[in-house]
């Protein structure tokens, strides 16, 4: 990354917060600018700002702004793994599954990787593998402990389809098998492969035997059931996901949940934000696509437009 020139934006800043009403939009203006969506950006930003100023970017934030609209703009200046660390926290002590899919789910090995190095170093008193074991039932731990293990097959790894063919109908046998069947080998097979093999595994299963989500929610249930579903919408359609995380957030009045998700998304840069503003999903799903818009005026509303909203094709 190159070193970026922050003198101007440090400017606009203070100018923001000197006024006796914070100037809101200029906050927005600055710390949304496209610059700085990489998150090293913004650090250099924060770090330059305290130099200059002998302040803290963050507490002057907090002094200055409330409700949603200082919460997420604090959640942005954390940057994604700081963020990923405490949300994983308060999903394990309050917020529950649904939090807790959110960091977790859909990640390479990678980020796995740094959340629990993070974790560990932010929480030394806490074993993160234990804590999870003790919040959730025996089969859906047997997932989680997957995902940690950080053996998921890399993205570049490749869809082989003679092994999916196989692999589609070992699912197939065991979902229709009886009762007593073992569940774990499906569980096993649908954490430990990428995007690209669990499309192609929803395309076979698809083609041979019906459709792969109605056989999941067939043969699952509860949490267990929804955390596999997730995994495999995500894979076969991103922008969907993302989507009905968002709007699920929002009309379940999950503020907190619908901020993570949406700046998880602005995190991961434009092309996924781009899926969400398709012509397709837009034909699909008319209302949600416009969900941001609706909120109520204000600056929290203006900040998620910013963050997530339709950009132009140049950005």
């Amino acid at each position: 990354m190159q070193h970026i020139d922050t003198t101007a934006d440090i400017e606009k800043l203070q100018a923001a917060m000197r006024k006796e009403v914070c100037d809101n939009t200029a906050l927005i203006q600055v710390l949304t600018d496209p610059k700085y969506q990489d998150p090293r950006a913004l650090h250099q930003l924060k770090t330059d700002y305290e130099r200059k100023t002998n302040n803290i970017l963050a507490e002057q934030i907090a002094s200055k702004t409330d409700g949603d609209f200082k919460v997420a703009l604090l959640a942005l200046l954390w940057g994604p793994l700081d963020y990923d660390v405490y949300t994983l926290q308060r999903a394990l002590f309050s917020e529950g599954i649904e939090a807790l899919n959110d960091v977790l789910l859909c990640r390479s090995n990678a980020d796995i990787g740094a959340i629990l190095n993070k974790y560990e170093s932010t929480y030394t008193d806490s074993d993160l593998v234990q804590l999870i074991a003790s919040k959730v039932d025996d089969s859906l731990f047997h997932l989680y402990n997957l995902i940690l293990s950080g053996n998921r097959a890399e993205n570049e790894a490749p869809a082989i389809y003679a092994e999916i063919e196989k692999e589609a109908a070992r699912i197939y046998r065991l979902i229709n098998g009886s009762s007593d069947d073992p569940t774990t080998p499906i569980v096993n097979m649908l954490a430990s492969a990428n995007i690209g093999q669990l499309r192609a595994m929803s395309i076979i299963y698809g083609r041979n035997y019906g459709k792969l989500d109605e056989g999941i929610s067939g043969k699952f249930s509860g949490c267990m059931k929804e955390t596999l579903l997730r995994i495999l919408h995500f894979a076969v359609d991103s922008g969907d996901s993302d989507l009905t995380g968002l709007c699920n957030a929002l009309t379940s009045q999950r503020r907190d949940i619908f901020i993570y998700r949406a700046l998880r998304l602005y995190w991961s840069g434009a092309r996924r934000l781009q899926e969400l503003h398709t012509p397709s999903m837009r034909n699909r799903r008319p209302m949600e696509t416009q969900l941001i818009y609706r909120l109520p005026n204000g600056d929290f509303r203006e900040l998620m437009i910013a963050l997530i909203g339709e950009k132009s094709t140049s950005t």
